[in-house]
């Protein structure tokens, strides 16, 4: 089947993940992606396991080359000159240091797309710290709005950043790619893990600015909605919501509780938000008895 980025080659000098998954998604849209690892010992995420490499870069042709070399960089050049995209997670100076910054690619390839991928960005005091995952969510915020009142700051389990930087990525390199079918020439772009960061606690931070309150930290609540929350049934845990007021209702009738509608306590969304213990108590006895199965029978659509 035709994919949309049909004819599109993308050199991809990416490693570990943000970079990578860049390519990966232009990939899945139909880009040919030739992965360009470094000699002799190639991506350093190779060395974390087949299923992490496998993950990033199914679907890439794959070459080794020394970029320090002159061989190196000349096969670079060729491949540059047949390609519509650059994509390149070094350390922000490194490509310049190597003689591909982007002055020199459009020298070479005036409608070249150059997708720079770092920490900090490509200029600014920080952009020559170097930076991972976990430090964008620390730097951010995203650990102090994850996890409970009380409890030291909380990684968020997946590598979130990592992948929302991927998706800004893409979504710069496409929007690019339509501005050089309009004028022949390309662009660079400069995508960073900390601006991709803060996407995630923009609302905690607007409302601090607002009112000069911290955010609470609500563990697996949604604050204001109520319930919301990790109930255990016989065979493991469920998570239920409520977000609307005939959700709610629709809940009392499956669970057979249809007196919770006119109960004081939780008769409207602000109510139920001023008793969340009373209300979780409520939830939690209909859900233990059940299964996750009948749960989820008894309230799916």
């Amino acid at each position: 089947m035709a994919g949309c980025l049909d004819g599109i080659r993308v050199v991809d000098l990416g490693r570990y993940q943000a970079g990578p998954r860049c390519s990966l998604i232009l990939g899945d849209l139909g880009a040919e992606v030739i992965k360009v690892e470094a000699a002799p010992d190639g991506d350093e995420s190779r060395r974390l396991g087949m299923v992490y490499w496998s993950q990033y870069n199914r679907g890439k042709k794959s070459i080794t080359l020394n970029l320090r070399s002159e061989r190196g960089k000349k096969i670079l050049r060729e491949l540059i000159l047949k390609s519509d995209m650059v994509l390149q997670n070094f350390s922000p100076g490194v490509m310049d240091e190597m003689g591909f910054g982007y002055g020199a690619l459009k020298e070479l390839n005036p409608g070249i797309i150059l997708i720079n991928v770092s920490g900090f960005g490509q200029y600014g005091p920080y952009r020559d710290r170097r930076a991972f995952d976990p430090i964008g969510q620390a730097m951010a915020g995203v650990m102090f709005d994850t996890g409970s009142e009380g409890d030291p700051p909380v990684r968020c389990g997946p590598p979130i950043i990592d992948r929302i930087t991927a998706l800004h990525a893409t979504i710069g390199a496409l929007a690019a790619l339509h501005r050089r079918d309009m004028t022949g020439i390309g662009q660079a772009l400069d995508v960073c893990l900390l601006d991709s960061a803060f996407t995630l606690t923009e609302i905690p931070i607007a409302q601090y600015l607002t009112t000069g309150r911290e955010p609470q930290r609500n563990g697996n609540s949604a604050g204001t909605l109520s319930p919301a929350n990790t109930y255990r049934a016989r065979d493991g845990w469920v998570y239920i919501i409520a977000v609307q007021q005939r959700m709610w209702e629709r809940f009392c009738r499956a669970a057979g509780r249809e007196e919770l509608v006119e109960d004081p306590r939780a008769s409207s969304v602000q109510s139920r938000a001023s008793n969340t213990d009373w209300v979780d108590e409520q939830v939690a006895s209909w859900v233990k008895d059940r299964t996750i199965a009948e749960v989820v029978e008894k309230l799916a659509p």
